[in-house]
């Protein structure tokens, strides 16, 4: 499908006049390219008038695409007056490549006392996510205290790589509704000239080695990573061992994040927490340090495996 100059809207829905509507989508998508000058829009949700209500459900399973298009929006509600919206949207995307200008993940604006819930789970696997300016993942705007409702995202990359000169996580301009965003890396990689994460966000990091993960994305059983200019990072950041991964006796270094000057990490204000910490390992320390003229979120344990019978066990098996 290469149109020009269109947009394509999947599960658009509006509610108006006092009414109620919805759609729910389910697809599978195999070698699909989708090619457009204007916008791709999945799951837009809109209630434009006092009383209204719209809903959307869809689940997609696409391999092998890919889209290419100005905008690229997963996720968008617009709350009018005391309208109610929803949405739960699944997405997987194997083996494809997504690419706009700038890219929407879970979109919120709420006006007046409007209430929406969203719970989005948007899966990459051995895919690419690029944006050309701007990427954001998870936005949440209200004017109003009485605004109700929240957004629930998981982001979650295997294999894959996500990247934009500029990227926002967890931006929330509302104490009215809730905002938590999960983005989690499985063998994957973030580039970006600027990245931030704010309160309500929390970045997974899964280590499967002591290799760090690149662009080339040719490694399994690596550790993920982020490469940023500069990252101003609140909310959580989370170092979580996988249960097949047992470290060589020693010190281990994860430089989980790596800007490119010695600012470069100036604002990283979050929380640091490692879950399932192998047997017969410590932590040594888990914070910014500075190395070769730049700032690196650095994860260090040191220690011995005390669970080697493991090996003797599976070759058994």
């Amino acid at each position: 499908i290469t149109p020009e100059a269109r947009n394509f809207n999947f599960g658009n829905v509006t509610g108006a006049n006092g009414g109620s509507a919805e759609t729910e989508i389910t697809g599978t998508w195999n070698d699909l390219t989708l090619e457009t000058t204007g916008d791709v829009l999945f799951g837009r949700v809109s209630t434009q008038r006092p009383n209204t209500a719209a809903s959307h459900r869809s689940s997609i399973m696409a391999t092998g695409s890919r889209i290419e298009a100005d905008k690229l929006q997963i996720g968008n509600f617009v709350g009018f007056l005391n309208g109610i919206g929803s949405t739960d949207l699944e997405q997987t995307w194997s083996d494809s490549e997504l690419r706009a200008t700038d890219i929407l993940i879970a979109q919120s604006i709420v006006l007046s006392d409007a209430t929406m819930d969203a719970t989005i789970d948007l899966d990459l696997v051995d895919s690419r996510m690029e944006a050309n300016d701007f990427l954001l993942i998870g936005q949440l705007s209200s004017e109003s205290a009485d605004s109700g409702g929240g957004i629930d995202l998981s982001l979650e990359l295997d294999g894959s790589l996500m990247a934009a000169p500029e990227i926002d996580i967890a931006n929330r301009f509302s104490e009215a509704t809730q905002l938590d965003t999960m983005v989690s890396l499985t063998d994957s990689l973030i580039q970006s000239d600027d990245i931030e994460a704010g309160e309500g966000s929390t970045i997974q990091f899964i280590l499967r080695g002591t290799t760090r993960a690149d662009a080339t994305l040719a490694n399994n059983d690596v550790y993920s990573g982020i490469d940023a200019g500069t990252a101003a990072i609140d909310g959580l950041i989370q170092a979580r061992f996988a249960p097949s991964f047992l470290p060589l006796a020693g010190t281990h270094d994860f430089d989980l994040i790596i800007s490119d000057s010695a600012s470069g990490l100036e604002t990283f204000i979050a929380t640091t927490e490692v879950i399932n910490l192998p047997d017969g390992f410590s932590i040594d320390s888990f914070g910014v340090v500075e190395e070769g003229g730049v700032d690196i979120l650095r994860l260090t344990i040191s220690g011995a495996p005390q669970n080697v019978n493991i090996f003797n066990d599976r070759f058994e098996q």
